[in-house]
């Protein structure tokens, strides 16, 4: 059922046993985490309470940890899915942010809530120079939310893409 994902971690070097961090599989288990220094939170709320916390403190690749362990204690929250990208992003871990949000993209129902997961992906992809993907990405959205104020940021960027490719500097 998950060989598809299983492709894409594969496609960046990755095993999905890999790609769940260590503090989130100690976290899940109820033992303490990798440093000793925090415990299981008392609840699945306790988890989001400090993922968020630590997002809010500018704490990136902590917070996006958080997340991962509080997804493993949620797995059906798309939301914490896509915070965790976000996360990801913020922390410079453009790859690894892009796989998140298409994990999302896959499970997010039509509608503005994946039109936005397809910017944030669009965005990291940029980051990552790979226009050709951005540019497919943005226009995903476009098409999902023509008249709604993500499809035209949408189309906005990706006409600055283009005119970046019609720049001396990409001849």
């Amino acid at each position: 059922m998950y060989r598809w994902l299983a492709g894409i971690f594969r496609g960046v070097g990755a095993s999905i046993h890999d790609w769940i961090p260590k503090s989130a599989r100690i976290a899940a288990n109820g033992q303490g985490l990798d440093d000793g220094s925090r415990s299981r939170p008392a609840s699945e709320q306790d988890a989001v309470i400090t993922a968020d916390a630590l997002r809010d403190a500018g704490r990136y690749a902590e917070a996006a940890e958080a997340y991962a362990a509080a997804l493993f204690l949620m797995p059906v929250r798309n939301d914490l899915r896509v915070q965790r990208a976000n996360m990801l992003k913020d922390a410079g871990r453009l790859k690894e942010a892009t796989i998140v949000y298409r994990v999302a993209e896959c499970i997010e129902p039509a509608g503005l809530a994946r039109a936005d997961i397809r910017l944030q992906c669009a965005r990291a992809l940029l980051n990552l120079q790979d226009h050709g993907e951005a540019a497919a990405f943005y226009q995903a959205v476009i098409a999902e939310a023509p008249e709604q104020e993500l499809g035209i940021v949408a189309q906005a960027e990706l006409n600055r893409l283009r005119l970046l490719h019609l720049s001396p500097y990409w001849l």
